[in-house]
């Protein structure tokens, strides 16, 4: 899919000791089989690949985008994502859905374990209050889980959910309900950010906010 003429036209460009940044080259029939980035380490310190073609961005490349500034503020600054305090809009299918279904659940998830923690001070007389809720977590976590199984793109959100989960640390119940609240309202922030990093209003910053990195240089796939 990478044609003589895709090849050469770079060529020319880097002989021509013309500068590389994102869409810098116009988009050309030669290049219909392949996409071009150019490599590099971002502002971040992690390794980067930003198009160089002259492309309206896919959904598809807003993901990888938005996927990659989501997981540096959690893993790496720990902070709360762009967007987290927005909520999902309520149009588009496919994977906005899967977001506002995320949303949805991640929402009842943190209502029920707020309750409890309420009424982990006095819980022989809530008994039956806390079985319903107990329950309610039950539920919501499996359709998380069971949502990014069905949802691929929607996978990374269901899949840090469940690792947080799992790691959580036997407790009495107020401590379990605590780690729940911080268990929901994570998914909840991560849900709203991805989905404001795939919006239009934020892919207008992503072309052209960055010029040619360090040793950087052209890779095609």
């Amino acid at each position: 899919m990478v044609t003589p003429e895709a090849v050469s036209a770079v060529a020319l460009r880097r002989l021509r000791k013309e500068p590389l940044s994102p869409a810098c080259i116009p988009d050309d029939p030669a290049f219909a089989g392949c996409e071009m980035y150019l490599s590099g380490w971002g502002e971040d310190g992690l390794m980067d690949f930003l198009p160089l073609l002259d492309r309206p961005q896919t959904q598809r490349n807003r993901l990888e985008r938005g996927s990659r500034t989501l997981w540096a503020e959690v893993l790496l600054n720990g902070r709360l994502p762009p967007g987290s305090d927005r909520r999902v809009p309520g149009e588009g299918n496919g994977l906005f859905g899967a977001l506002r279904g995320l949303e949805s659940l991640a929402g009842t998830g943190l209502t029920a374990a707020g309750e409890i923690l309420r009424c982990a001070k006095a819980p022989s007389s809530h008994l039956d209050l806390l079985n319903r809720r107990l329950e309610e977590i039950k539920s919501c976590s499996k359709a998380i889980r069971d949502l990014g199984v069905a949802v691929p793109d929607a996978n990374g959100l269901s899949q840090m959910f469940a690792l947080e989960e799992e790691n959580m640390s036997e407790g009495d119940l107020a401590g379990a309900a605590r780690e729940n609240v911080a268990l929901f309202n994570n998914l909840l922030c991560r849900t709203r950010s991805l989905a404001y990093l795939l919006s239009e209003e934020y892919a207008g910053r992503i072309v052209g906010e960055k010029g040619e990195p360090a040793d950087a240089g052209a890779s095609r796939r």
